[in-house]
Parts: C-alpha cells; sequence; structure tokens
C-alpha cells in the first residue's frame, strides 16, 4: 500500500480545523479541545476575514459560513495557481 503526503499550508490547516470546531459546537455543544473556547474560535474566524463576531447563535452560523467561503475561496485559488 503506497500513501502520498498531502501539503497543505499552516493557515488552511488551521481553517479546516476551525470549520470542524465550529460546526461540533453549533450542531452538538461539543469543544473540539478545551483551550478551543467558542470566543476563541470567533476570533480566530475574524483573524481570516477581517470581521468580528457575536457569541450568539448567529454570530456562529455567520462565522462557519465565512469561514466555509474562506477555504473555498483559497480551493480554488490553488487550483488556478498550479493549473498556471
Amino acid at each position: 500500500m503506497t500513501s502520498e503526503a498531502i501539503s497543505i499550508e499552516p493557515n488552511m490547516y488551521q481553517a479546516i480545523a476551525l470549520k470542524h470546531g465550529l460546526r461540533l459546537w453549533i450542531k452538538h455543544g461539543i469543544k473540539a479541545n478545551t483551550r478551543w473556547t467558542v470566543t476563541n474560535m470567533l476570533r480566530t474566524v475574524g483573524k481570516f476575514t477581517g470581521k468580528s463576531y457575536k457569541r450568539s447563535k448567529q454570530g456562529q452560523e455567520e462565522a462557519l459560513a465565512d469561514i466555509i467561503a474562506v477555504i473555498e475561496d483559497r480551493k480554488q485559488h490553488e487550483t488556478t495557481m498550479q493549473s498556471l
């Protein structure tokens, strides 16, 4: 069995981890890590988007939608750069 190493930039890894952590919190009320408070996750999403988010359910869902958009945008950018 062969396996290939996947190269991923650290910021992209953090964005993907945030997406999953926020989704886990919103859907099930479970923190992915004891240090990953909702406030810390929302602040980190804000570093990616330049926006600030409230701790309300609506603010959390907005942050999740925005981080998903950031990830998709970066995936498209990587695909475009690889095809050049």
